[in-house]
């Protein structure tokens, strides 16, 4: 997939779009008072509104977390680019958003309170390594490395149990990586089916004009 910009060359890449807006959102929710407390995620009863399960994946634990993931953020969006992904990391990031989310609601690990970016960031790294093991050789190889690793790292983090203190000194929730990493990972082959659906249903449309362009074909012999 080959991430285009407008017309006259001025629209910035896909990648570079989704950095600037999500890296905005973060650093402006940051300088809310009280971010954490009005937009995390809270379980019910005492949850806080629906719309936190949104929100919640843009809210940071002190400038140290939010810094890390802005720090991610910027490195996935370039490789992004430099593989020419940028359109399917849009993709992706929205699938591991609403894959996190649900898995919030419905998941098997309770998980009482939630907020940041790397359950998202999981599912963008994950689906750009899968990405890459359809590239020739050493791509590929690179690409189911950085899958294996990347599920190595997600069961050491549930074997840890959730709330665990991370690298940050604030509580973990890897069941939030592990949702995301299966929505990201998930919505490569999804995309590939819907693109060959897609390329199908034209060639089943094309059907009826080949009597007539044959018909042209031997009249111009």
């Amino acid at each position: 997939m080959v991430e285009r910009g407008s017309r006259n060359g001025s629209r910035l890449p896909a990648a570079a779009r989704l950095w600037a807006g999500v890296t905005a959102v973060c650093i402006g929710l940051h300088l809310f008072p009280g971010a954490g407390a009005r937009f995390g995620w809270r379980t019910p009863p005492d949850g806080n509104a629906p719309w936190t399960l949104l929100t919640s994946h843009f809210v940071h634990l002190g400038g140290a977390h939010l810094a890390a993931n802005i720090a991610a953020l910027t490195i996935i969006c370039a490789a992004a680019h430099a593989l020419r992904r940028g359109a399917l990391l849009t993709g992706l990031f929205g699938a591991a958003l609403l894959a996190v989310s649900l898995g919030l609601v419905a998941g098997p690990w309770p998980i009482a309170w939630y907020a940041g970016l790397s359950g998202v960031l999981y599912g963008c790294f994950g689906g750009l390594a899968l990405a890459l093991t359809a590239e020739p050789a050493p791509g590929r190889w690179v690409g189911w490395a950085l899958l294996l690793g990347s599920g190595a790292k997600i069961a050491m983090e549930l074997s840890a149990g959730v709330g665990a203190t991370g690298a940050l000194g604030i509580p973990t929730a890897p069941p939030a990586h592990l949702y995301g990493f299966i929505g990201g990972v998930a919505t490569g082959p999804g995309r590939a089916a819907a693109r060959g659906t897609s390329r199908r249903a034209a060639a089943w449309r094309s059907l009826p004009q080949v009597p007539g362009a044959l018909a042209r074909s031997m009249m111009r012999t």
